[in-house]
């Protein structure tokens, strides 16, 4: 309870364990002394896993709850950094606790990642991350990884030095005046002629930005030319900082058009609904040109909201 007329602030969420068997609680992700923390830890961002969770189980943890993933913006190990807040598409760190230890899987500092589940035993985790952790991998998309108990990757093999066990001949000598074939001709035109992809995100209707304020749903229609992931995300300004509350991707296997479903996660809605989060930022990324759509979009509980758009490129 609190005084009429006192002043009560919301403290950030954090992950706690509680046990049956000896009835102790655990904060799995209080930051140490000395640390400040910055913003709510979660338990990720899926609600399945790899199987079927039983009554009361949910699938960020082992099937005995001696382990358990989540993820928060903060350092709470040695040399972990602190994830930046005041990105479209923020990193965060991903920890495991087991039996009391906290490990690292995931650092912030490396584009952080998302947690997608986990196995009955915990001994396969699954991530997704943008940065490239196998040789095979390329950066600058999400891809998803295993980390597991007893996993690794095998050193790629050298490749061979060219003539080690016969003796070189020698290089034939360029020719010169050759006119390029007319296929490398040819394809430079195409390549010349070959308008820059482009993509487009529809207007938000009265419809749909009554149903945000009052559900915390947005569904936004995208349209490309060209095949590429899309990516949106919604932040908002609370307490001064850029906090990243919804977060939906998909991919265009051709150009045409698809949908992005956002759900504005409970703090959000909660704070709209207090009028402490007025305005929103959708920002929506075209991954195979890097331009960026944004939209702003000014909040009124509970009579909708109000659409200011701007356009920035990447």
């Amino acid at each position: 309870m609190h005084a009429a007329g006192s002043t009560v602030t919301e403290l950030n969420r954090e992950v706690y364990r509680f046990s049956l068997a000896d009835g102790s609680l655990v904060c799995l992700s209080c930051t140490p002394d000395g640390v400040v923390e910055t913003a709510s830890a979660s338990l990720g961002e899926v609600s399945g896993g790899s199987y079927a969770p039983g009554l009361g189980h949910i699938a960020q943890m082992s099937e005995d709850g001696s382990t358990i993933f989540f993820d928060s913006p903060d350092p709470l190990l040695p040399g972990v950094a602190e994830a930046a807040t005041n990105r479209v598409f923020e990193p965060y760190n991903l920890y495991e606790w087991e039996h009391g230890k906290l490990s690292l899987i995931a650092d912030a500092s490396n584009e952080g990642a998302v947690f997608d589940g986990t196995t009955p035993s915990a001994s396969d985790v699954f991530l997704s991350q943008r940065s490239a952790l196998t040789p095979t991998a390329s950066t600058g998309y999400d891809h998803i990884y295993d980390a597991r108990v007893g996993g690794g990757f095998s050193e790629p093999v050298p490749p061979t030095q060219p003539c080690a066990e016969e003796t070189c001949r020698p290089q034939a000598s360029p020719a010169e005046n050759v006119s390029p074939p007319a296929s490398a001709v040819l394809g430079e035109l195409n390549e010349a002629l070959t308008p820059t992809p482009m993509f487009s995100v529809a207007k938000v209707t009265s419809a749909q930005r009554l149903q945000l304020a009052r559900s915390g749903r947005l569904v936004l229609t995208v349209s490309a030319t060209a095949p590429g992931e899309v990516i949106a995300s919604v932040s908002a300004h609370f307490r001064g900082k850029a906090v990243s509350v919804a977060r939906a991707s998909g991919m265009l296997h051709h150009g045409g058009r698809m949908t992005l479903t956002l759900h504005l996660n409970r703090s959000a809605r909660s704070q709209i609904a207090r009028g402490q989060i007025r305005v929103l930022q959708v920002s929506v990324a075209y991954r195979t040109t890097g331009a960026v759509d944004v939209l702003q979009l000014v909040v009124n509980p509970p009579h909708g909201s109000v659409v200011k758009r701007r356009r920035r490129h990447a």
